[in-house]
């Protein structure tokens, strides 16, 4: 994930003109704060690769990752099968 920004697609998405205009035109550009960089869209679909996703961001950031996902229903222990079934749902 090195050099990789991701964007939540579940509020909204696909629906959102921001979601629509990126896969139109993958060429975007990511301004944060002062500092603006180049990029190129695409969006992460297949389950196991969210699932991947997810496992990597609980690991850097545990306690707003965990939140995220209990706020989209997940509860119990969160293990790498549970990570996957999550991932086919949304």
């Amino acid at each position: 994930m090195d050099r990789r920004g991701v964007l939540g697609r579940r509020c909204g998405w696909p629906w959102t003109d921001w979601y629509r205009n990126a896969q139109s035109q993958p060429r975007v550009e990511i301004q944060v704060g002062e500092h603006c960089t180049r990029a190129t869209f695409k969006a992460l679909e297949e389950p196991g690769r969210v699932a991947e996703f997810l496992a990597y961001r609980l690991k850097k950031r545990p306690l707003l990752t965990r939140l995220v996902l209990r706020q989209g229903g997940l509860r119990g222990q969160i293990s790498p099968p549970v990570l996957l079934a999550y991932a086919r749902q949304i």
